[in-house]
């Protein structure tokens, strides 16, 4: 469902967001908003669903900078129709202030000017998204999944046509079918050519006597579906992933769409992930920071490894294990996880132990 707010309010951003302070937003709103992680709340999908939209427009560069002149309209958006359009042999064709000003005569001529052909509907199908949750180990290490989706499929009926079994689509007579119609006139301004949508094809260039009683002409049905993802590894929330071809179906036979997976993984209570470093914090008692001590660490993978703590080791001190930790997507160097030293001091002691430390309290004066 798109949203009807200015993208930057969605994320809670101003316009000046650096594209770290987007994703940061992004990862504070998946915490939610995210359907997984607030089943009871019947108003996150839509939040999740608005967030991803303004997401997917200020994470791209290139889509942001559209965004901040155009606003959501685009460039076709243009008061006047103007963007697009062209003369020939005017003189006026050269481009004003990023626009060209020969567009601008056209659309104060009554629209006239070259114009490319628009159909009422692109024969591509829409992108889809999907949120996904994953495991830490998921991750990192990239996993295969099965989700389901609802989206507009090939129409098993027609294969895809739109014609009835038996019959099949002709061109149209009015453009001979080529999906647009042009008049010429003589202006002030020179000659100039007009070309609009086809009125009978709607831009498509054919006609179907016959529509299919199974998708009504348009080739393509609803329908669930199961399909098998491939998450790369080295994931985190935050980044889009993008299934080629598993949007929707195109209209007769047009291309598919593609789908966009956007990714949350859960927190792990025995690491923190900050970039392709992993954290542990592994508790010691005073004297086994005093004296130095070997921990069995676990590892994402599964299994442990022994680390030694050099004697003398402070609150804070850290134990770096080379290549167990996260990695990028595109990568396939690991980065380390990163033991923390935390000394934990005792709140109650036995008999012995208190005696011990009293010991200890005269030798330190």
């Amino acid at each position: 469902m798109a949203t009807d707010q200015d993208y930057y309010d969605v994320m809670g951003v101003p316009r000046t967001a650096s594209q770290d302070d987007i994703k940061k937003a992004y990862r504070e709103l998946v915490k939610k908003y995210h359907p997984d992680l607030h089943k009871d709340d019947t108003s996150a999908p839509k939040h999740m669903s608005e967030v991803n939209e303004a997401y997917d427009a200020l994470s791209d560069p290139a889509k942001r900078q559209q965004y901040d002149q155009f606003g959501k309209a685009g460039p076709m958006g243009v008061p006047g129709g103007a963007a697009g359009w062209t003369t020939e042999g005017s003189g006026f064709g050269e481009a004003f202030g990023g626009f060209d000003i020969g567009n601008l005569f056209g659309s104060f001529m009554g629209g006239f000017g070259r114009q490319q052909a628009q159909p009422d509907e692109s024969p591509r199908g829409r992108d889809l998204s999907f949120n996904v949750t994953l495991t830490l180990h998921e991750a990192i290490f990239g996993v295969k999944k099965e989700i389901r989706i609802r989206r507009n499929d090939v129409c098993e009926t027609c294969h895809g046509s739109g014609a009835a079994p038996g019959t099949t689509p002709h061109a149209c007579s009015t453009c001979s079918g080529s999906g647009e119609v042009r008049q010429m006139q003589n202006t002030i301004f020179g000659r100039v050519v007009t070309a609009g949508v086809c009125p009978t094809c709607k831009g498509e260039g054919r006609v179907i006597d016959s529509p299919c009683p199974t998708c009504r002409g348009s080739g393509v049905v609803r329908a669930d579906r199961t399909i098998e993802v491939t998450i790369p590894p080295g994931v985190d929330t935050g980044i889009k992933v993008r299934v080629a071809g598993q949007g929707d179906a195109g209209r007769r036979t047009g291309q598919a769409g593609d789908l966009y997976l956007y990714v949350t993984v859960e927190a792990d209570s025995r690491y923190v992930r900050q970039g392709t470093t992993l954290y542990f914090r592994a508790k010691l008692t005073p004297s086994k920071a005093v004296l130095g001590t070997a921990v069995s660490i676990p590892l994402v993978e599964g299994g442990t490894e022994t680390v030694s703590i050099p004697a003398g080791s402070q609150h804070g001190s850290e134990v770096r294990i080379r290549g167990k930790g996260a990695q990028s997507v595109g990568e396939r160097r690991r980065g380390d996880l990163v033991v923390q030293v935390e000394v934990v001091i005792p709140k109650t002691l036995g008999a012995e132990q208190r005696k011990l430390y009293k010991q200890l309290m005269e030798l330190d004066k």
